[in-house]
């Protein structure tokens, strides 16, 4: 059987790194409703309750999916999704900031039980 060998990041080149796993399964319910950010893109924000402990996400989504959501989805609605990680840097008032998101590949939309 062959051993698995743990990479420290430290001590993986970035040209060891091109085929990493970048994948995304996200549920949780919308903070706002999503909102337009150009032609047929929308941003929204995902909260994600794990353990008691609340996250948010920024995801965004493109194309016809993007105006279905902005027909179909408002605050509260119950969504699940898979996309890839994005993370840039951006300057604001505070100074350079990185902002991570969702690039959305698939959603789903969870009807309300009862």
């Amino acid at each position: 059987m062959k051993k698995l060998r743990m990479w420290s990041l430290n001590t993986v080149t970035r040209k060891k790194m091109t085929n990493n796993l970048n994948t995304v399964l996200l549920e949780g319910k919308l903070k706002n409703k999503p909102e337009m950010l150009a032609n047929r893109v929308c941003e929204m924000t995902i909260l994600n309750t794990v353990n008691d402990e609340d996250s948010e996400f920024n995801a965004v989504v493109a194309g016809n999916v993007a105006e279905t959501c902005m027909k179909v989805l408002k605050k509260g609605s119950e969504i699940r999704l898979v996309g890839k990680l994005r993370q840039f840097n951006m300057i604001n008032h505070h100074g350079l900031v990185s902002k991570t998101q969702v690039l959305v590949e698939h959603i789903e939309f969870i009807p309300k039980v009862g």
